[in-house]
């Protein structure tokens, strides 16, 4: 059985998700520092 073209079908679908998922955060300004967590303390 040859999954070749199964994983090419995925990896294609990946590639166009991802680019949406970038777009939408550049288009937000959505950097890095977004997802850096604080520990709440001393943060205001």
């Amino acid at each position: 059985m040859n999954l070749r073209p199964t994983f090419a079908a995925v990896d294609t679908v990946v590639e166009h998700n991802l680019e949406r998922v970038l777009a939408a955060f550049r288009n937000h300004s959505v950097g890095a520092h977004h997802f850096a967590g604080v520990s709440g303390y001393g943060h205001d």
